[in-house]
């Protein structure tokens, strides 16, 4: 369970993972990869967009967290994230679109031979808490991918997403309950009325 920066501490644990993997071939300058949006990545060859995120219904828990006798807090959030990888080349025309497809091919190739990103790569609170995060690619019709680049008032450009999580974002609120110390019994005996 993180804090509050669980989120940005994914983030840069992908990115972590996607520099120590892909430099110097084929990208050659860690800050070359990067997190930014589609329409502002500034030199980022291999873009990461955090483009949604939402709560994990099967790992919702009900129960609360005992911290001692007295005290407890309400269970973790449980959260999806879910990211945009795409490539641009800032090669010459004629090679522009093979640059792009290898550089997203070893990203895919990345992504999928770390699925479970290891104390190796995690920062922050995850690290801190000694957790993994799950990376899975998920299906999107190129209808959806197509919205989601107009959104940015861009043209299409072939890319890849991916799901992160479930993380966990852990609740600061502490109650107090006070424990029951004594139990009053009294017994009665009815008496049974007979005709």
């Amino acid at each position: 369970m993180g804090s509050y920066t669980i989120i940005a501490d994914v983030s840069r644990s992908i990115v972590e993972m996607l520099r120590k993997t892909m430099i110097p071939e084929p990208i050659q300058k860690e800050e070359e990869i990067g997190l930014c949006s589609p329409n502002d990545r500034g030199n980022h060859i291999l873009g990461i967009y955090l483009y949604d995120l939402d709560e994990n219904p099967e790992q919702r828990s009900k129960e609360r967290r005992y911290l001692d006798r007295e005290h407890y807090k309400e269970p973790p959030i449980s959260i999806n994230l879910y990211y945009m990888l795409f490539a641009y080349s800032d090669a010459d025309p004629a090679n522009r679109i093979y640059d792009e497809q290898r550089i997203l091919g070893r990203a895919i190739q990345q992504m999928n031979e770390n699925r479970r990103l290891t104390d190796e790569y995690v920062k922050g609170t995850l690290k801190e808490k000694e957790e993994f995060i799950e990376l899975a690619m998920i299906p999107i019709s190129i209808e959806e991918k197509v919205r989601i680049w107009s959104f940015f008032q861009q043209p299409y450009h072939i890319c890849t997403f991916y799901k992160a999580g479930p993380v966990f974002l852990e609740s600061t609120r502490i109650f107090q309950t006070k424990r029951v110390k004594e139990v009053h019994i009294s017994l009665e005996e009815k008496e049974k009325n007979k005709t």
